[in-house]
């Protein structure tokens, strides 16, 4: 994800780090720490997967999904002070993409990857400062493998599917599709 300065963030999956990348496409560590480890394993393709997205939040926060269905608070400018953010229930897991929505709400997207059920969009409303938020399901989307939530036109969100379940099957992947979704 980039913020609005032109800094770009990524997360590693099968480790505890974050990266910062500049606008001249140098990166470095912005932090490794244990609490953003994981031990959600996907059988047949990834062990201990811990991050899985990565959105900016105005104060100059990350905010981090971890595939177990927990998000973590990372201020940019003080990266060691991050904390597990207190939710009023766990995302589904595999939580696969986040989206800020213009009230700094987000809008997330569970992967049904590991259950083969619909994946689910849920609202995360946080308090002001993002140490606890609240957490709703909005609705779910027929193709249990999506990738992401993303913005549409006229402020409506679509669920991001890149065809993930036919690669793991050996399958050829066609392209990708975009389910409208409710994010209430």
């Amino acid at each position: 994800m980039i913020a609005p300065d032109g800094t770009a963030y990524a997360v590693d999956q099968l480790s505890p780090t974050i990266f910062r990348i500049d606008r001249n496409g140098q990166a470095s560590v912005l932090l490794r720490d244990d609490l953003l480890a994981g031990d959600l394993n996907i059988p047949d393709f990834l062990n201990n997967v811990g991050m899985s997205a990565v959105a900016w939040i105005p104060g100059n926060l990350l905010i981090v999904a971890k595939a177990d269905g927990s998000l973590v608070r990372v201020p940019v400018d003080s990266p060691k002070k991050a904390v597990k953010v207190k939710l009023s229930e766990n995302l589904k897991a595999l939580t696969a993409g986040i989206r800020v929505l213009p009230d700094k709400s987000l809008a997330v997207v569970s992967s049904g990857l590991l259950s083969g059920k619909a994946a689910v969009v849920q609202r995360v409303r946080p308090d002001r400062h993002w140490k606890s938020a609240t957490v709703k399901v909005t609705d779910t989307v027929a193709d249990p493998v999506t990738s992401s939530v993303t913005a549409g036109p006229g402020g409506t969100n679509y669920a991001l599917s890149g065809g993930l379940a036919a690669l793991l099957a050996g399958k050829p992947n066609d392209g990708f599709t975009l389910r409208p979704v409710n994010v209430r």
